[in-house]
């Protein structure tokens, strides 16, 4: 069962798993706010895996403060009560790695509670629950207001674009696949962690134009300023070393994951 299945990344997790033969089912976020009705939807599905992707303010155009908490916070709170008696193999919450950053903001601190529920929950109940911390995701249909996307159409159309210095993780969506596929299969060991999902390298802006200016050969009309986020840092980069000492690695480097996205 998943929350969020209309995401990017819920998106790619779902045609994975479909393709290993497992059956995927959505759920509204309608559902997500009526406990009732979604306690009853829950002991009638039975899920062995629950994966809470629903989340709000993670994008610039999400400012809604009162939407933040209750997406990130209640939304939460309800899948892990209502699904409380339900003996599930594993249940996975999508965090994010916002919540390692010192510049807090609304999302990040939602996001830093909702990890410390699931915490408590594990303390009280016992049951095989996990938080995931994605880095910056990227790969085919992506949001094409994100960095990424948005830099490939601005030397496409060769559209004036603003780049700042900061500095991300990037991670594929399919490496990002494979990593959750680890963690359902050693739910039990990894069981009220914090999980990082990273290659364990940064790069800056900067960089990411520098690659994609030589690939397709265009300068590309960028215009360098300072930083656009508060929260952005020097130091986003993942420590995957929980997920690695179980056989997982990132496979797709970002000069290939670039050129997939060019190229297809």
């Amino acid at each position: 069962l998943l929350t969020g299945a209309h995401s990017f990344i819920a998106k790619h997790l779902t045609k994975n798993l479909l393709d290993m033969g497992v059956q995927v089912k959505g759920l509204s976020r309608e559902l997500l706010y009526d406990r009732n009705n979604l306690s009853k939807y829950l002991m009638e599905f039975n899920p062995e895996i629950i994966i809470h992707l629903a989340t709000y303010g993670n994008m610039y155009n999400q400012k809604d403060e009162d939407e933040i908490i209750k997406a990130n916070i209640q939304g939460l709170w309800n899948m892990l009560m209502s699904s409380k008696d339900i003996p599930y193999k594993g249940f996975i919450n999508f965090s994010t790695s916002s919540t390692l950053l010192p510049y807090e903001t609304f999302y990040s601190a939602s996001k830093r509670a909702g990890e410390g529920l699931v915490h408590a929950f594990v303390n009280k109940y016992d049951k095989p629950v996990v938080n995931v911390l994605p880095f910056s995701i990227y790969g085919p249909g992506d949001n094409p207001a994100h960095f990424i996307p948005a830099i490939i159409e601005a030397f496409k159309k060769n559209k004036e674009v603003k780049v700042s210095q900061g500095y991300h993780d990037w991670t594929h969506v399919s490496d990002l696949v494979s990593a959750i596929i680890i963690v359902i299969e050693n739910i039990k060991v990894l069981k009220g962690m914090d999980i990082q999902i990273g290659t364990g390298y940064s790069l800056s802006n900067y960089a990411v134009v520098s690659i994609l200016r030589e690939m397709l050969g265009k300068p590309g009309n960028i215009k360098r300023v300072d930083s656009l986020r508060e929260y952005d840092s020097e130091n986003w980069v993942a420590d995957s070393h929980v997920l690695k000492k179980l056989g997982w690695k990132p496979e797709i480097s970002l000069e290939k994951g670039l050129e997939k996205l060019i190229y297809g």
